[in-house]
């Protein structure tokens, strides 16, 4: 019985000691992104949010064992029009100072061909959260990686939407968000 136990117990240890092995990029927020695009009055807009963190664990050989979340501050959003990121941040669209941050989670990754992987996720902007799912393509060199993908939604999910604004200026339906994050490899 006792031996039972005692593999019981390494087994309980054994576990979490994998995942502190796992390696964990120190994203470098500087030189990483989030930007997006959309439509308005037919003419392609683009912007950015200039503060995020990103906590991410990924080793190559067990991407299964993956974890990461991705939190964006809403109000940090710039689209070089000072009247446009007010608006954005305001009710009825990101609400920021209710709902001051947007965040994907990682529920699983898989490997896809060329070297990429398949992110599924969760994405919460204000108060819903949605399943999502976005293609990542990674290189990691000497100790330094790179992911970068393209996550396309429909702003009306999340309840980023006007009425009143939408009468007057014409807002395309779906939004692609971008990310290229920028990391070191370590152990956490």
């Amino acid at each position: 019985m006792r031996a039972l136990f005692a593999c019981w117990c390494l087994i309980g240890l054994i576990q979490p000691l994998s995942a502190l092995a796992q390696p964990a990029w120190i994203v470098d927020t500087e030189k990483s992104s989030v930007s997006f695009e959309y439509v308005e009055s037919g003419k392609l807009k683009s912007g950015a949010f200039d503060t995020f963190v990103a906590s991410i664990v990924f080793d190559p050989e067990m991407p299964k064992s993956a974890s990461a979340s991705f939190v964006v501050d809403t109000a940090s959003i710039d689209l070089n029009d000072a009247m446009r990121e007010g608006v954005l941040a305001s009710v009825p669209w990101f609400d920021s100072e209710r709902y001051p941050k947007a965040e994907f989670r990682l529920t699983d990754l898989s490997p896809a061909p060329g070297g990429a992987y398949i992110a599924d996720g969760m994405l919460r902007i204000k108060e819903t959260e949605l399943p999502v799912q976005v293609k990542v393509s990674l290189v990691l060199e000497d100790g330094d990686a790179r992911a970068k993908g393209v996550l396309k939604i429909d702003r009306r999910d999340f309840r980023l939407r006007d009425a009143l604004l939408e009468s007057i200026v014409s807002v395309g339906e779906t939004v692609s968000i971008g990310f290229d994050l920028i990391a070191k490899v370590g152990k956490q």
